[in-house]
Order: C-alpha cells, then sequence, then structure tokens
C-alpha cells in the first residue's frame, strides 16, 4: 500500500516508486488524478461538516460554535458528485473487457471419422436441403472425434466466400486439434473448380501455422455424392 494519500505531490511519488509502481505515463496521470481526488474530497467533506446543517453563512454565523463544528458528516450531494467523477474517472481507464464463448446447440456422443467416408455422411446429412453454397468446418479432437460443426458462410447460388480467421475461429474456441472442411455444390455437381483448390491451399497453410491440421476438404454434391479434395491429391 502507498501508506495514505496525505503530503504534497514529490511525497507521493515517493510513495510510489517504494511500493515498486512502475511511473510509466498511464501510473503517473492515475496519482495525479488521485492526489486531486484526495484534496477535493478534504474540502468537500470540511464544508460540509461546516455548512452542512446551518442553511447558509448568515445562519451559521449565529450557530453556537460547538454546534457547527461538531456536525455529524453527510454524503450529501457533494460527496455524490465526487465518487461519480472517479467512477467515470475510473471506467476511462480501463479497457473494455470482452468475453467469447462457444454455445453447443446440441447435445449427443461424439462420433470417430476414421476415413473420408465417414466425414462425407456426416457432411451430406447436414448440407443435402440447402439450396445455397454453405461452407462449414468439422471440428476434431485428438482422436478425430466430432466436436462440433461450424457453418462458416453461406453464399449465393455458385459461391461463397470464406476467410481462414472465420474457419479457424470456432476450432480455437473449441479446442480442436484438427479440422475437415466442406461445402456443397447446389448445382448437384461435385466437381471442385479451381477456387476450391486455391481455397484448400490457404486454409492448409493457415492451419499448419495455428497447430490445427486440415485433413480433408470435401465437396458435397446431389444425391450423396461427393468428392475428396484429400483423395485427389490437393491435402
Amino acid at each position: 500500500m502507498l501508506g495514505g494519500w496525505s503530503g504534497s505531490f514529490p511525497q507521493r511519488r515517493e510513495s510510489f516508486v517504494e511500493a515498486g509502481l512502475p511511473l510509466t505515463q498511464s501510473g503517473l496521470r492515475r496519482l495525479s488524478y488521485w492526489c486531486f481526488v484526495a484534496k477535493a474530497t478534504k474540502s468537500v467533506r470540511m464544508s460540509e461538516r461546516l455548512f452542512g446543517n446551518s442553511r447558509g453563512l448568515g445562519h451559521f454565523s449565529s450557530c453556537p460554535r460547538h454546534t457547527s463544528l461538531q456536525t455529524q458528516f453527510d454524503c450529501g450531494g457533494g460527496m455524490a458528485r465526487i465518487e461519480k467523477v472517479k467512477d467515470e474517472f475510473k471506467d476511462a481507464l480501463m479497457p473494455p473487457v470482452f468475453r467469447v464463448q462457444l454455445v453447443r446447440e446440441k447435445k449427443g456422443s461424439r462420433t470417430e471419422l476414421d476415413r473420408p467416408e465417414d466425414a462425407a455422411q456426416v457432411l451430406c446429412r447436414y448440407l443435402e436441403h440447402e439450396d445455397r453454397e454453405h461452407f462449414v468446418a468439422v471440428l476434431l479432437d485428438t482422436k478425430n472425434r466430432i466436436i462440433g460443426i461450424h457453418t462458416v458462410s453461406i453464399g449465393i447460388l455458385n459461391a461463397t466466400m470464406v476467410c481462414p480467421r472465420e474457419v479457424f475461429k470456432a476450432a480455437i474456441l473449441a479446442n480442436a486439434a484438427s479440422v475437415i472442411v466442406g461445402h456443397n455444390h447446389p448445382s448437384g455437381d461435385p466437381t471442385p473448380s479451381p477456387e476450391d483448390i486455391e481455397v484448400t491451399k490457404t486454409l492448409k497453410e493457415a492451419g499448419r501455422l495455428l497447430g490445427i491440421e486440415v485433413l480433408d476438404h470435401l465437396v458435397i454434391g446431389e444425391g450423396g455424392a461427393w468428392v475428396s479434395l484429400k483423395q485427389l491429391g490437393w491435402v
């Protein structure tokens, strides 16, 4: 502790140093603020003790001396304003605090994926009724069991925007060890486009940097048809 706020600014500054607190620009601003608050608080308390119950200076002059000096301290409007300023100043110094939480919409046992066929079965069931392109990520634990499925983006009839940041956001929050990505072709033809191959390469490199392996990229077509880019040698 700094041992109170009595004394001049240099004395408080020395107490600040003795307490082992760094005198950064932010620290000096805090120190100057509390010095101001200490002085303002002392002044308000003294004035309220003297005038709080005297109904003005005229009445104060006619009050018995012991009555004025022994007035009970009342946290009135002056102190309320000081406390409000202190709170606002603290809020201004404190940066915004965010809390990110992953919510599981449906509980169930974890399915293990041993082959591309297992992943294709899951994605065909998940995307079978979609009339636009959906890009999804299947989040896996260290034993290749499904933690969950995250819809990364929803596009138009024949295209969707894919950003690596959005693909791996849910994977990081879920502590996934690896992912399998996939998307559907509403046309029904699961043949990968050149854009699909480029996206696969980008996600593979991003996963390598993050330590979250991209195991495969599946393209889902109509009637249960699908193509694995891993089997084609692109993963």
